[in-house]
């Protein structure tokens, strides 16, 4: 951010991020340094730049002007005197020292380059380039630029405008004493912000522009290619920084607010660890690159980024990807290993990253083991679904996970799946019937796992509406609506706590027993830590009737064949303690992104891929907790770290010092290699060791003959036994013998001489090992926001004081967040207002009176071309409502505008943001009694604070009951999280009379809102600039983000019809890939055979668009064709899905899923997978175009077959001869 360079250390004093120059036409042999080092001593200047003045050289489409622009910045950072003397134009003018601080170079006859001089930390002078106009807008960018340096003390200014000539008669940096303040203050004390009105239509205030550290080859690279596409290193804050500096070194609890650059610090510290292992494994010498894993990984820092959004996951790995692929990175990892620096064919010379080049970032397909984690690919960035398969198959044991089937498998799974539907809706059988022979396939995998990642996952939005009505509002229910109970509250209970807890991991049943979770004890009769997380711990008679759910949500689970977040982090971890991990390679380090999205029971599966106990980084907030399920804070999760990667991992050395070996039941010898076996009886009464085949072959023997002459009871017993394929328990028990089914584990064998301390990545611990929880690092907090003004900071603390006043337990406190941009306006409330009324104001259509005292309506209000209003927003603007239900009215509405939930719009960020109903959206989810009480809460807090609360407002305020009232908890953080959204404006509409009141006082009190009432002021001009325009362009950019990045098709489809609308030909294919992709999503999760077919046709239509685009002949082009094909050529290079034939693939099999047997054989054909067409034309019992099928694949034999059925005699004629004449 902009005040950070004057906090940050000296350019030189910073840790070097270690490069390995491996591109093309550079020596591998130098490391690539930051200027002002030795290797570029000409460049005199340390420097940032701003994001503006980057993307503004990379849109210059001729290289002569970017070539003129990186050389006239070439000679400031040299300190060329003439330059620094051209650029000082302005000294003389009777302007304040703010803009006089603004300098301006001339580039060619129109263009100029804005820049000044700041200091860091340490006092020295370094160059700020901020942006590149042409000569109208100068004027505008020099007062956005001055209304930035204004936050700066005089003393300061005059400072960094002091020049120092050198012998040689080069303008050198200057070191001052900081012996001032930096910060300009008002009279009252008060800390001068930049005024956001300064940055002009489109912009962000210059604090807010993210800042970047680039070097000659960065330089020469703009000159050469562009950068666009290409993600720069940010700078980094003094907070940053530190927290960077810890990585690797020692465990991390980064805790920061929304926009305070949380996930900035962890893909640096990736982007540092990557290019660390990258030199390394270049200076392996050359006999080394043939050797096993195990000697390659020797001093090896494999490091893994993890968040649980696959949506974030892919945002960061695309960021990667272009740090990677840029002139500053390593190249894209194995090119380093090779000297191959980045690719001919890369996309980023073309401003873009091939849809190819993100796939190599991808984590592996299938596991962590040696042999198929490979790191030299990329540097691990995954979401949790992709941990959790990988994982799944790292451990041995059955899967917990069906394999996903591609290619000729996902055919023949697809016919098989609609043979089994015709034949029950042809016979009425039930969903579970046995296939008969006929209609298996032999090449079909066979089953393995329990469960179907995506279709089998009970999210909360099934629990509601699967086990909503068998839980509360019933008679016989286990909740009560009347004492407070909510379906949400029940569900997070049972999640976090019931069974999402580390010592429901540990138990046997795998959650808390009724006597430890009601009573709150243990079996030592100390008080459980876990209910610590608890919504209910002060209440027995609460976590009585939240048990009681949780009992029938198990029996209803198991009924329902589905899993939750739970079962999956516990049946791993229980197979991993059983059975144990296949042969894995380890991490170095975990770095975890939104750690306050995950269960304590899931973070334990972090220990089985990192045995280094301070390679931990959790990074998060737990202000921003909205996941459903999930609740706890920061505090909870260093405590889990202690107790158990610590504790735990102690207790375990303990255990393995103490060798001991089991001894063998059959042949009495002590097993001391590995392959044996341990078995226990389903009663847990007896336990087994045999130590091979051949002893377990002796066992099976003896109990065989546990049939002869044995009772009634045991014989049914071991027939049960055998029936499972297990054998029955030997042990003579009661006169008889015991007879339950044993379940076999492999047998773990210690090795004493294995047992070694956790050791930190970089081989010695920096810091003794904690022996107590005070010894564990603190929590390290990023207090800067570096997204939003600070008028929106002040609406979101408002909230944050809430919570943390009334659930002290439920968010980490944290020093206020800060902005250095002031706002032109503070957030608006429009309350007890229906929406025709806001819309009048939001769109302009208020009235003002004119000077007879007439009304008028305002001249910028927003009009379509027939007149009537459009109700619409821009590309940069959103609507965020609480539930699913508002969204779909407020769509009807805003037809053409993004409108989402507040949980899909998390990660998000907008310039402005409308909150729709938010009040009364959440108060419909509980009774109107309860919401009412709930949110009259606030009235009570007013109160306890010394506000002014009406003697009628505090009788509204019941006594707070942390057990009755943990759902407003959840609902202040998810307005907390919405209003965040927001970087420059924010208004919220609540329509409801009683719902929104407490906290619209709370809010006009504290001046936090400007609040307007029906009739209340005048409103003209209140909203002016609110509904923007935007251009095609940028509806492009904001579909190919949602996209790309959150994969969210609903809300791309939208961006792109309105790209599409405003002239942008790129919108057409992008809707139609967004419409195909959104539909195919719809058929999979909820098996709807028209969905799959829309999906089918909209591929067709992408498929046909580009071949239109791509068939015309150069020569007689006409102006529109030809820009149809360069917008078709360059979509080639971004997604494999534009390629005419992959998309006509993937409309045969959405075809295929969704029953359209007849088209789906067409676009097989089409796309010339000829045996997938012939498998759908039998199906269809179409042997005659099955045969020719057939015939088109080089398959005779199927061919002739067909062509018999067929009865075609003519075609087996001639495809029998032609495989005679082959012959």
């Amino acid at each position: 951010t902009a005040q950070a360079a004057a906090r940050a250390p000296p350019m030189e004093q910073r840790p070097a991020m270690a490069k390995v120059a491996v591109r093309r036409g550079w020596n591998p042999a130098t490391p690539n340094v930051n200027l002002g080092a030795a290797a570029e001593a000409e460049s005199l200047w340390p420097r940032l730049f701003l994001g503006n003045l980057v993307s503004t050289i990379s849109g210059l489409r001729e290289e002569k002007r970017r070539k003129a622009a990186v050389s006239t910045i070439s000679r400031l950072l040299r300190g060329e005197e003439k330059s620094w003397k051209l650029a000082s134009s302005r000294s003389g003018e009777g302007l304040a020292l703010w803009q006089l601080a603004v300098e301006t170079t001339r580039i060619g006859n129109t263009a100029h380059l804005l820049w000044w001089v700041e200091l860091d930390a340490a006092g020295c002078q370094l160059l700020v380039l901020a942006n590149l106009v042409n000569g109208n807008e100068l004027a505008q960018a020099q007062n956005r630029a001055a209304g930035f340096l204004r936050t700066f003390s005089d003393e300061y200014l005059r400072a960094s405008m002091k020049r120092s000539i050198g012998e040689d008669g080069r303008i050198r940096p200057l070191t001052v004493e900081l012996n001032f303040e930096v910060q300009r203050r008002e009279k009252d004390g008060r800390e001068v912000l930049e005024p956001e009105s300064a940055a002009g239509q489109g912009l962000m205030p210059v604090s807010l522009e993210k800042r970047y550290v680039m070097t000659k080859p960065e330089l020469d690279f703009l000159v050469e290619k562009s950068l666009q596409g290409v993600q720069l290193p940010y700078h980094l804050d003094a907070d940053e920084e530190k927290a960077l500096d810890k990585i690797l070194k020692e465990v991390v609890f980064l805790l920061g607010r929304s926009g305070s650059g949380k996930t900035s610090v962890l893909v640096h510290g990736l982007f540092r660890a990557s290019c660390i292992e990258t030199e390394r494994r270049a200076s392996l010498p050359q006999s080394d690159e043939g050797a096993d894993d195990d000697e390659a990984d020797v001093g090896a820092l494999l490091v893994m980024l993890v968040t649980r959004s696959p949506v974030l996951a892919d945002s960061i790995r695309k960021l990667f990807a272009q740090m990677q692929a840029g002139p500053g990175g390593s190249g894209g990892g194995s090119a380093a290993s090779t000297g191959g620096g980045m690719s001919e064919g890369s996309g980023i010379e073309l401003g873009v990253v091939r849809q190819d080049e993100l796939l190599a970032f991808r984590p592996p397909p299938e596991s962590f083991e040696h042999g198929v984690f490979n790191p030299d690919a990329s540097p691990l960035i995954a979401s949790w679904d992709a941990v959790l398969l990988m994982l799944d198959r790292s451990v041995h044991g059955e899967h917990f996970f069906k394999p996903r089937l591609e290619g000729q498998s996902r055919v023949q799974q697809a016919l098989q799946n609609l043979r089994v539907r015709g034949r029950m809706q042809q016979e009425g059988e039930p969903q579970n019937m046995q296939l008969d022979m006929e209609d298996r396939f032999e090449f079909l995998p066979a089953a393995d796992g329990l469960f179907d990642m995506e279709r089998d996952l009970l999210t909360y939005e099934d629990f509601e509406a699967r086990f909503g009505p068998k839980m509360i509002g019933n008679p016989g229910c286990p909740l009560d609506r009347s004492k407070g109970d909510t379906l949400f509250v029940a569900y997070r209970e049972i999640i976090t706590v019931i069974a999402g807890s580390a010592r429901a991991a540990r138990s046997d049943t795998g959650y808390l027993s009724k006597e430890e979770y009601v009573d709150g004890k243990g079996p030592d009769g100390m008080p459980l830590p876990e209910l610590r997380d608890s919504a209910h711990r002060e209440s027995e008679t609460c976590r009585a009737r939240m048990f009681a759910a949780f009992e029938v949500y198990r029996r209803l689970k198991q009924d329902h064949h589905v899993y939750d977040r739970t079962d999956v982090a516990r049946h791993i971890l229980r197979r991993a303690e059983t059975v144990g991990l296949k042969d894995l390679r380890m991490l170095s380090a975990v770095l975890v992104d939104e750690v306050q999205d995950l269960l304590p029971v899931e973070l334990l599966l972090l220990k089985l891929l990192c045995p280094h106990l301070e390679g931990f980084v959790f990074a998060g907030d737990t202000a921003q907790t909205i996941s459903k399920g999930v609740e706890f804070r920061f505090e909870s999760i260093r405590r889990l770290y202690f107790e158990e990667f610590i504790l735990g991992g102690k207790r375990l050395q303990a255990q393995a010092v103490q060798v001991t070996y089991e001894t063998c039941y059959i042949c009495k010898k002590l097993i001391t290699k590995a392959g044996g076996k341990h078995l226990i009886c389903a009663g847990k009464y007896h336990e087994f060791f045999v130590c091979g085949d051949v002893c377990h072959g002796k066992l099976d023997q003896k109990c065989h003959r546990l049939l002869q002459g044995c009772n009634k009871g045991l014989k049914t017993k071991i027939e049960f036994s055998r029936g499972q394929g297990k054998l029955p328990c030997p042990m003579p028990q009661g006169g008889s013998h015991c007879g339950l089914a044993l379940r076999e584990e492999r047998l773990r064998v210690p090795d004493a001489g294995s047992v070694t301390s956790p050791q930190s990545p970089a081989g010695s611990s920096s810091r003794p090992a904690a022996s107590a929880l005070t010894d564990v690092p603190e929590i390290t907090y990023l207090t800067h926001n570096h997204r939003s003004t600070h008028s929106i900071l002040e609406m979101a603390g408002s909230i944050l004081d809430v919570i943390m006043e009334l659930f002290p337990e439920k968010v980490d406190k944290l020093p206020r967040e800060t902005s250095r941009v002031a706002s032109s306006s503070p957030p608006v409330v429009l309350s007890r207002m229906n929406l025709e009324d806001a819309m009048d104001i939001l769109f302009g259509t208020a009235k003002a009176a004119d000077s007879e005292g007439q009304e008028v309506p305002e001249p910028n209000a927003a009009r379509s071309d027939a007149g009537s209003r459009v109700l619409e927003f821009g590309a940069k603007q959103a609507v965020l409502v609480w539930s699913e239900g508002k969204k779909a009215a407020m769509k009807e509405i805003f037809k053409q505008s993004i409108v989402m939930t507040i949980q899909e719009c998390k990660g998000l960020e907008f310039f402005d943001v409308l909150l729709v109903d938010p009040f009364s959206d959440m108060a419909a989810a509980t009774s109107a009694s309860q919401a009412t009480q709930l949110w009259n809460l606030v009235f009570g807090f007013m109160d306890r604070k010394g506000m002014d609360v009406s003697n009628t407002a505090k009788k509204r305020a019941v006594e707070f009951d942390a057990d009755r009232h943990g759902l407003l908890c959840a609902w202040l953080k998810t307005l907390y999280v919405a209003v965040t959204r927001a970087r420059k404006r924010v208004w919220v509409l609540e329509s409801h009379q009683e719902y929104g009141a407490a906290f619209v006082a709370y809010w006009e009190q504290l001046g936090a809102a400007h609040v307007v009432r029906p009739g209340e002021g005048d409103t003209a001009g209140l909203a002016a600039g609110f509904a923007e325009t935007s251009t095609g362009q940028e509806w492009l950019d904001q579909g190919q983000m949602h996209f790309t990045e959150r994969q969210d098709f609903t809300q791309a489809c939208l961006c792109f019809e309105n790209a599409e609308r405003a002239g942008c030909r790129q919108g057409a294919p992008w809707k139609l890939l967004s419409k195909a992709k959104e539909q195919q999503k719809l058929g999979k999760l909820r098996q709807l055979d028209e969905a799959n077919r829309e999906a089918g046709r909209s591929f067709v239509l992408l498929a046909v668009w580009m071949e239109t685009a791509l068939s015309s002949e150069k020569a007689s082009m006409t102006a529109a064709e030809k820009f149809a094909r360069q917008v078709a050529e360059e979509l080639l290079v971004e997604r494999k899905e534009f390629q005419p034939s992959e998309a006509r693939l993937e409309a045969a099999h959405c075809f295929l899923e969704g029953a359209a047997l007849a088209e789906a054989a067409r676009e097989f054909e089409v796309a010339e997978h000829f045996e997938e067409a012939a498998a759908c034309a039998e199906e269809l019992k179409n042997w005659t175009l099955a045969g020719r099928l057939w015939r088109s694949a080089g398959q005779a034999q199927p061919s002739l077959r067909a062509f018999v059925k067929a009865e075609a005699w003519d075609d087996f004629v001639s495809m029998a001869a032609e495989q005679t004449s082959d012959a």
